[in-house]
């Protein structure tokens, strides 16, 4: 049998597309969509046809295979190359042949790739119709986040309370990313504005505080230092990975958000003194042009990765999230009438967003070409985006990466496929492709991140209506959604996938009262690695905050 990962990048791209397309042919039912099938059946010929010099020459194009393809139009490809005129219009199908060519395909290909059958047997439906989490449940993962907040009365959030659990050494310290993450996690999913108002103001001090901060560290601007001690709010002098440019543009946006709230509820005099002064002679500009004046000026340049590891120019996470930062930042100028300012972010912004999509393989979205699978996309899926159609949470190159995730730690995680043969639904995800620290265990935040994505597209297939028929057979590739779903029926179906996400998140904490550990060993699904991350509370609160939405149209608050 051919493994997937045996055969070359551009045989795996070509098949991956080649079955959707089949697929969605099926899924349409209608004789109108059979001329994508056709048309692909014509290329999947010349493929084989060309032997080597197509990738597939270990592949070997077998006769069945072949014939389960193409055979059905080789009149009509026998005419074509006859020269003759070719309407392109396949023979008219009636819809059970084409569920049943989908079927046959799909099974064929179950054979020829294990991997694809080792995700059936890993991911098993939910047949919970019950939350993941109560209402208690929520309010007792928001108490536990709580406990990480305003840190001996220094307004700062702290990664974890653990000092030496892990390989990591000591998780006491305010990491930036970490911080307004956090800190825009409050903002979403509080019940009221009221009750996290506090808490965010508290976070401006400290942001303006780090701010006017001298660095330590030579040749290090103070605004892209990923940590700081606590309580005293300085940059950690030691050895770290250094610079991290994600910390300026999840700052300003999370700031822009809130002093959009601020201004609702008449505190424009507070955003205009502290947030975006209009001029760079006030406190230079306020919180939020500090951070994004210099995205403007630094945002090609070299930066560490969201795990902290590795270098580039060009992380996905960094671009997406800083383009939303600047969309936000553009957005709080324009209602505080600084036209100007708006104009200059929007075209930073306008920047970004011409490198974006060469991220996309044609398959999957890849962080960054020395480290290609890497959930930090998922949740720059959820960070970045702005509802404008680019990485929308129902477009290919979304889904493409969803089923590119889910066969990577599906295939690598034994503790997946302990879980699926015990029944437990969903998927845990970790890092990426390769991760070694600590055993390269699940992660809670980006299984977490998954479950809020997948809520988030169950919304998007209730306002939509009817799916495009290959953005369905995405759908049933990434999570086995039955055929002929629409609307709220889809929605509805979606969210039980995002469901299955979260309990089996929850089968693996809740004998620790749903404390959260960094880590669940791959192995074991044992809870390892840092305590009480914040980040996994946060996380799991913005699940449980788009799953409400679905419901109610609206947000926990």
């Amino acid at each position: 049998m051919l493994m997937l990962r045996a055969m070359p990048r551009r045989s795996q791209n070509f098949l991956l597309q080649f079955i959707v397309s089949l697929t969605a042919t099926a899924a349409a039912g209608s004789v109108d969509q059979a001329e994508v099938h056709f048309s692909e059946a014509l290329r999947f010929d010349d493929v084989c046809s060309a032997g080597s010099a197509s990738g597939f020459s270990d592949f070997g194009c077998s006769t069945s295979f072949r014939q389960l393809f193409t055979v059905p139009w080789r009149g009509v490809r026998d005419k074509e190359r006859q020269d003759q005129p070719l309407s392109h219009q396949p023979p008219q199908f009636v819809k059970e042949d084409l569920e049943l060519q989908a079927h046959r395909a799909r099974q064929e290909l179950l054979e020829e790739l294990p991997e694809l059958a080792d995700l059936s047997e890993c991911i098993v439906p939910n047949n919970s119709t019950e939350p993941p989490f109560s209402d208690e449940d929520v309010k007792h993962i928001r108490s536990l986040l709580g406990l990480n907040l305003d840190t001996l009365g220094s307004g700062l959030t702290i990664a974890s309370p653990d000092h030496f659990s892990g390989p990591g050494g000591d998780y006491v310290f305010s990491w930036a990313r970490d911080s307004a993450l956090v800190a825009s996690a409050l903002l979403k999913t509080a019940p009221s504005v009221d009750k996290v108002n506090p808490l965010l103001l508290d976070y401006v001090k400290s942001v303006e505080k780090m701010q006017d901060t001298p660095d330590p560290n030579f040749g290090v601007d103070i605004l892209v230092e990923p940590k700081f001690t606590v309580p005293d709010g300085k940059p950690y002098a030691g050895k770290w990975c250094r610079p991290q440019d994600d910390g300026p543009g999840l700052r300003a946006k999370v700031l822009s958000e809130f002093g959009h709230r601020m201004i609702l509820r008449g505190n424009r005099t507070f955003v205009k003194d502290h947030l975006l002064t209009g001029s760079n002679d006030v406190k230079s500009g306020g919180a939020i042009a500090r951070d994004l004046d210099w995205i403007v000026a630094h945002w090609r340049e070299q930066s560490c990765d969201l795990w902290e590891e590795i270098r580039s120019d060009d992380f996905f996470w960094n671009r997406y999230t800083m383009r939303a930062g600047l969309h936000a930042g553009a957005k709080l100028a324009e209602e505080l009438d600084m036209p100007k300012v708006a104009q200059t972010y929007l075209q930073a912004k306008a920047e970004i967003e011409e490198t974006l999509m060469s991220h996309f393989s044609g398959t999957y979205v890849f962080e960054t070409e020395d480290r290609r699978k890497d959930a930090a996309v998922i949740e720059a899926f959820n960070v970045g985006d702005l509802g404008d159609g680019l990485f929308a949470p129902l477009s290919k190159e979304v889904l493409g990466t969803v089923i590119t995730l889910n066969e990577l730690f599906c295939r690598t995680f034994a503790i997946n496929r302990k879980d699926g043969k015990a029944g437990i639904p969903g998927i845990l995800y970790g890092r990426y492709d390769g991760d070694s620290y600590h055993g390269g265990n699940a992660w809670v935040l980006t299984s977490a991140a998954l479950a809020q994505l997948i809520y988030r597209q169950a919304s998007a297939a209730a306002d939509a209506g009817e799916i495009d028929s290959q953005i369905y057979a995405l759908l049933q590739l990434a999570f086995g959604i039955q055929p002929g779903l629409s609307g709220r029926e889809l929605g509805d179906a979606l969210v039980s996938v995002g469901d299955g996400v979260l309990l089996r998140i929850r089968h693996h904490v809740e004998d620790d009262n749903l404390h959260m550990a960094e880590q669940i060993d791959r192995e074991s699904g044992f809870a390892t690695s840092a305590k009480d991350l914040s980040w996994n509370y946060a996380n799991i609160l913005l699940a449980m905050s788009a799953r409400q939405r679905f419901f109610t149209g609206d947000s926990l608050r």
